[in-house]
């Protein structure tokens, strides 16, 4: 999905399988009061494969895009020389710091990360 001044944004309760890659979001606004506030939860992401499962963009110009990512499942997505989780220039809204600086252990509890990554 490329959105652009979309202030919410659910993805919630859906199975996402066999395709290449999962869910992808850019997102892009022109200030604070349009910017994107995304909640991905309840969601089954298996058997992606090649590009990541999850890919979260907020674009150069809007430092502003807030995502929350709890409850879902990710098993048996094969990528194997891209991350299977990528979130870049968003803010997460309970405060984690960036995904690619914490440690593997300490991902899956607070994100709701469960199974192989």
């Amino acid at each position: 999905m490329d959105v652009q001044n979309t202030q919410n944004l659910h993805f919630r309760n859906n199975l996402v399988e066999r395709n290449q890659g999962g869910l992808n979001i850019r997102a892009d606004s022109r200030g604070s009061a349009t910017s994107l506030k995304g909640w991905i939860h309840n969601n089954l992401f298996v058997l992606n494969q090649n590009n990541p499962t999850l890919y979260v963009e907020g674009r150069q110009s809007s430092p502003y895009q807030e995502v929350t990512i709890y409850r879902n499942y990710f098993t048996r997505n094969i990528s194997p020389y891209k991350n299977t989780i990528v979130l870049f220039q968003v803010r997460e809204k309970r405060g984690f710091p960036p995904i690619s600086h914490i440690p593997i252990e300490t991902l899956i509890v607070p994100l709701g990360i469960k199974g192989h990554m």
